[in-house]
């Protein structure tokens, strides 16, 4: 054991010794003072380039001469036809060079993105030359479309839920942003929710962002106006291009032929089969019914067309259809020699070659009046309440609350019977889309406000006002049938 005096001795060497060490760790202090000092300006001057870079990057492309670039994003192939006569003007337009690029996208029910594969083979047999951007991490596919530094950008729809994160409104801030609706127009009130109570058929982020929105009626830019947070300045009448895209459809029926020409139904069922969002979808009531009336009739085919985001929202918590009885009815349904399903880009020409058209809703009310089919209406009671352009539609439709009436219906158009609403389509059609030519008014409408940003004039093919064209009734011809 050590001694006091030992313990003396070594408490005197360290008093001696401290100096020295106050001094080491004084230096020691400083020196990590400065290097703290030099790291925080490193990383000021690097905040500094991230911010200028940044701020760059915000400012989209300017454009005095030479090539406008154009880039379409596509993730919903089964909306092409409202971009498909957009695309083949641009291409033909030497102003312009366009680009076309596929990628991925998650509708509800689906858990995670995916599809580009679907979209990239649906493209290419259309003979659209596209890139693919699929990479794991959406935003080095937001590298790419930045590089291509375009001066504007199509999305198909306002929804960013759709897609990735990089292809947000917010993320593609740094381009003018526009958009060609993928529906013609919106025929209902639109669901408002607590946290966000605007009208997202018009006031979505990406309406708010867009540079010009390309619109099919005067009705659309009003609803714009009186709903939209920033007004209708964005919004321009031009028409719809998937009007025209419908009526020129070339007819093309999925059904193999037997011995004869049969009667041709096509049963559209929308999404919403839901508690929530607009309540339209009727599938969960009716599917079963579907199947005994297409298996009892051998003198009609049938071409089931549910709406793209059906087979994925079956997968949804709300949702009254589960994935393995939507999976066993379309097992069901494939069986039978006299029906197909389609869910392909070319839909309207399944529309152009079919007799007669049975759905709940929405977008197909109006689209087979283009063509002058009968459209019969299997009205769900809660769905949400149509406007004044859905209240101008359903005049051209006959509406059923019950399925057994819908169906005696529409086997009896499909095999040749009169629709007593064909005056009133028609009307619809004339009012409704009233503007012809809608992809050059939308090349009118880039060209002149490019030219004004840059300075220059625009001379711009004329508007046709509608107004309320479309709550006048035609001079002549029968009410609207209501049935149920």
């Amino acid at each position: 054991m050590r001694g006091p005096l030992w313990r003396f001795r070594n408490l005197l060497r360290n008093i001696l010794l401290m100096p020295g060490r106050v001094k080491e760790l004084h230096e020691i202090a400083i020196e990590t003072q400065h290097l703290m000092l030099r790291e925080l300006q490193g990383q000021r001057d690097l905040t500094k380039v991230t911010l200028a870079r940044t701020a760059e990057l915000q400012v989209p492309a300017a454009w005095a001469d030479g090539p406008i670039r154009v880039l379409l994003l596509i993730h919903y192939p089964e909306a092409w036809a409202s971009l498909a006569g957009v695309h083949r003007a641009l291409e033909a337009d030497a102003r312009f060079a366009v680009t076309v690029a596929t990628i991925p996208r998650r509708f509800p029910g689906a858990d995670r993105f995916a599809g580009e594969d679907v979209t990239h083979a649906a493209l290419a047999a259309s003979g659209v030359p596209h890139i693919r951007l699929d990479f794991a991490d959406s935003f080095e596919s937001l590298d790419v479309v930045r590089a291509l530094r375009p001066h504007l950008v199509f999305r198909q729809s306002q929804w960013d839920s759709d897609v990735p994160p990089a292809f947000s409104a917010q993320a593609l801030g740094f381009t003018r942003l526009c958009l060609v609706p993928y529906e013609t127009m919106n025929l209902i009130e639109n669901v408002r929710h607590d946290a966000s109570p605007t009208d997202s058929a018009v006031d979505a982020p990406y309406h708010r962002a867009a540079w010009r929105i390309f619109c099919a009626n005067d009705e659309v830019r009003s609803a714009a106006a009186s709903n939209g947070t920033l007004g209708a300045d964005r919004f321009v009448v031009t028409g719809h291009p998937k009007a025209a895209s419908i009526g020129n459809a070339a007819p093309h029926w999925p059904v193999s032929q037997g011995d004869g020409r049969r009667g041709r139904i096509v049963w559209s069922a929308h999404h919403s089969i839901g508690e929530h969002w607009t309540r339209f979808g009727m599938f969960h009531r009716m599917h079963r019914r579907m199947l005994l009336f297409a298996a009892s009739r051998p003198d009609l085919e049938f071409v089931f067309m549910p709406h793209p985001m059906l087979p994925s929202y079956v997968g949804h918590p709300d949702s009254p259809t589960g994935r393995r009885e939507f999976a066993a009815f379309v097992d069901d349904w494939d069986r039978l020699p006299n029906t197909a399903r389609y869910t392909g880009p070319d839909y309207a020409g399944v529309l152009r070659a079919a007799d007669a058209v049975i759905t709940d809703g929405i977008s197909m009310l109006i689209e087979p009046q283009i063509v002058r089919r009968p459209v019969v209406f299997i009205e769900r009671d809660d769905h949400r309440p149509f406007n004044a352009t859905g209240r101008a539609v359903i005049r051209g439709v006959h509406s059923h609350h019950d399925i057994e009436s819908a169906i005696e219906a529409v086997a009896r158009f499909a095999l040749g019977g009169p629709d007593p609403l064909s005056e009133l389509q028609e009307h619809n059609v004339r009012m409704l889309f009233a503007h012809p030519d809608p992809e050059r008014r939308i090349i009118d409408a880039i060209i002149g406000g490019l030219q004004r940003e840059s300075g220059g004039s625009a001379t711009l093919a004329p508007v046709i006002p509608i107004g309320d064209a479309i709550d006048t009734e035609p001079e002549a011809g029968p009410d609207r049938v209501t049935a149920g």
